[in-house]
């Protein structure tokens, strides 16, 4: 609380005028978190079911290369070797729900024999279905990963503004709050001397 108070009328009317100000901005920042926890609540649903396709894909992709590698031998490794593909990971710029981010985009599309630059003789439609499943699987995990850190990021925006919101509660509300209160126990007081040398004025001169 300030150390010195003007007890006005005005002073108290700009006092109550701050407390509308500072209540105003609680609620919009009240509403910002609920918001953004609203946003969370929803993209975690959604990354709980991706981390599952991701552990399905993976055990999928695990047990056809193993297949593969028995019916195909080296043909596979082969493969492998001889692709000329590449993927590459950008970074996009984003803003969810006012908060700026940025998610992981893939370049680089599915692979075909002719692009991997193999015959029909080096490779064949089993390495093709198993390249493509790694392939795809790579796309979820970029996605995963995306999600992960956008959902941290948001989780860090709702402590910080949840931070603001405690401030207004807790420091700057109840400050304005207990001003006001002194300054009308104040005019108060002064009202009742006033009152109190009217009725002596009052008296002395019926007197």
């Amino acid at each position: 609380m300030s150390s010195t108070i003007n007890i006005t009328q005005l002073e108290l009317q700009k006092k109550k005028e701050e407390l509308k100000t500072a209540i105003s901005a609680r609620d919009l920042l009240e509403d910002r978190v609920t918001s953004l926890i609203d946003e969370l609540t929803r993209r975690g649903k959604a990354l709980v079911e991706l981390r599952i396709r991701v552990l399905e894909q993976t055990n999928q992709a695990r047990i056809m290369l193993s297949l593969v590698q028995g019916s195909e031998g080296r043909k596979i490794e082969y493969a492998a070797f001889s692709s000329k593909e590449h993927f590459f990971v950008s970074l996009m710029n984003t803003n969810i729900s006012g908060v700026k981010a940025s998610v992981l985009k893939l370049e680089g599309k599915i692979s075909t024999l002719r692009k991997r630059q193999l015959s029909l003789l080096d490779s064949s439609s089993k390495i093709d279905a198993v390249t493509k499943i790694f392939e795809q699987l790579i796309s979820i995990i970029v996605r995963l990963a995306s999600e992960e850190s956008l959902l941290r990021k948001i989780g860090k925006q709702i402590r910080k503004t949840q931070k603001r919101v405690n401030a207004l509660d807790n420091i700057l509300i109840k400050e304005i709050k207990n001003e006001i209160y002194v300054i009308n126990e104040a005019l108060e007081d002064q009202d009742r001397e006033e009152i109190a040398k009217i009725q002596v004025f009052m008296k002395k001169r019926r007197s």
